[in-house]
């Protein structure tokens, strides 16, 4: 506690117009911290998961345009997520997260759009407690993340690089072909829709939090418009009860555990083009083995090829059993 206090001190002395959030997952620390800055002069402001929404609303417009108040205490709940508090430049941790992607977004809550003053985070930990633990918890999770979805930028940028070079492929060789490409994350398909538009590639999109109407109109021009030549989706929202008969292409950029509904979506009983392509054990799409797994698994230097690599072997255990 007295740490903390000379910290924000410091920020105060530093710059007088400075402002500052602190996190804590448990409402009785924000208690003591309340308790212990109005002890120290300092004016602070509280917001929890109990208040009603104006309570909220009026903490949040006293944080903002008050100059009195300098210091606003957060539960991690309550306010890490879905706030613009770019008033603030420093955020106090107080204890850490076991899910470091929740810390992330509470520091998020001051780096938005509108922020012009640097930006300072500071983690308050305590040696030899469980503390230690939850971080070396994080890291662990941090690890599986990178090797799920490829959290590096370098990853991320070959599996884009690799994708665009295959749909120029299939667009050379078929000027009629059409493609899918599915991914298990909305943010990644952010990413390719950016990428190939930047190439010159027309492509839709359908996501989960898109309205059927949306959904609709974009299946619709995927399949009458020549000039669309992919679409990308989610595997949830796109990965079942769709006929897409007008695509041959399937891109997968991810492992996952069901491999066959993917191919069922436009191997259907009226496609008549697949016939031009050689068959397939099981399925008739072009070079199925290299537009599944070519794109997602990456040399074995890299640490995040690891849980791409157990997926598949996951994949042919299910395939086995399948087919027994």
């Amino acid at each position: 506690m007295v740490f903390k206090r000379e910290e924000i001190r410091f920020m105060i002395e530093r710059d007088g117009s400075a402002k500052g959030i602190v996190f804590s997952q448990f409402k009785s620390f924000l208690d003591l911290m309340n308790y212990s800055l109005d002890k120290s002069g300092i004016n602070c402001l509280k917001l929890v998961g109990s208040m009603t929404m104006s309570a909220r609303d009026d903490a949040m417009r006293k944080f903002t345009v008050d100059p009195n108040y300098k210091i606003i205490l957060m539960s991690l709940k309550a306010g890490g997520v879905a706030l613009n508090l770019t008033v603030a430049s420093h955020v106090f941790l107080m204890d850490p997260c076991w899910n470091p992607a929740v810390e992330r977004q509470a520091q998020d809550r001051i780096h938005r759009i509108g922020q012009y003053n640097p930006i300072r985070t500071m983690r308050f930990l305590i040696e030899n407690t469980v503390e230690e633990w939850i971080l070396k918890l994080q890291e662990e999770k941090e690890l599986v993340f990178e090797g799920f979805c490829g959290g590096s930028r370098k990853i991320n940028g070959e599996r884009l690089e690799i994708l665009r070079e295959e749909i120029r492929f299939m667009i050379e060789r078929d000027g009629s072909a059409k493609g899918i490409v599915f991914s298990q994350f909305k943010s990644f398909l952010d990413l390719m829709n950016y990428s190939l538009d930047k190439s010159g590639i027309n492509c839709l999109k359908l996501v989960g939090s898109m309205t059927m109407s949306a959904r609709d109109d974009a299946i619709r021009s995927f399949t009458v418009d020549p000039n669309y030549k992919i679409i990308l989706m989610s595997l949830k929202a796109g990965g079942v009860a769709l006929n897409l008969a007008v695509a041959s292409h399937v891109r997968k950029l991810l492992p996952c555990g069901e491999l066959r509904k993917l191919c069922c979506l436009c191997y259907r009983s009226d496609k008549s083009s697949v016939s031009q392509d050689p068959p397939c054990n099981g399925s008739h799409l072009w070079h199925l083995s290299l537009s599944l797994h070519f794109l997602l698994v990456l040399p074995s230097g890299h640490k995040s090829s690891t849980l791409p690599q157990r997926i598949l072997k996951l994949q042919a255990k299910k395939e086995l059993v399948f087919e027994g």
